[in-house]
């Protein structure tokens, strides 16, 4: 995990209680508590529309689905963290637009291969709240 995203959790825990980060390495999501998981991402640049990657949305939904949790993508862009409930986001018909798009295949170690993902996106104005 990159210490931007370690970051943001330590953001979010001071607002909402007993969030910690997920104890497994590779896990797919970032932190959790008692009624929330959460992905988090850090962007260097501002987008009105956040992308979300299909892997990342359908595995951590449905876990959250199953194990009866909210699912909440935490996004920091310009010092300002966004956060999305994807779950009420889904319930409400939310239309994320998905999209086969060339990307890098990861940004973790600066490798330059690209490849393409399924991915969808955002409004900010879909926030729940923001830090």
């Amino acid at each position: 995990m990159k210490s931007e995203e370690l970051q943001i959790i330590k953001r979010i825990a001071k607002v909402s209680k007993g969030v910690k980060q997920s104890s497994f390495q590779y896990n797919r999501f970032d932190a959790y508590n008692h009624i929330s998981i959460f992905e988090v991402k850090h962007r260097n640049k501002f987008y009105e529309d956040v992308l979300i990657e299909f892997d990342k949305f359908s595995y951590n939904y449905s876990y959250a689905m199953v194990n009866n949790l909210k699912f909440i993508y935490a996004v920091e862009m310009d010092n300002v963290i966004y956060l999305f409930d994807i779950g009420k986001l889904v319930k409400n018909g939310y239309d994320f637009n998905w999209e086969w798009k060339e990307m890098p295949k990861t940004t973790e170690f600066n490798r330059n291969e690209k490849v393409y993902k399924y991915v969808g996106f955002v409004n900010i104005r879909f926030n729940e709240f923001e830090l």
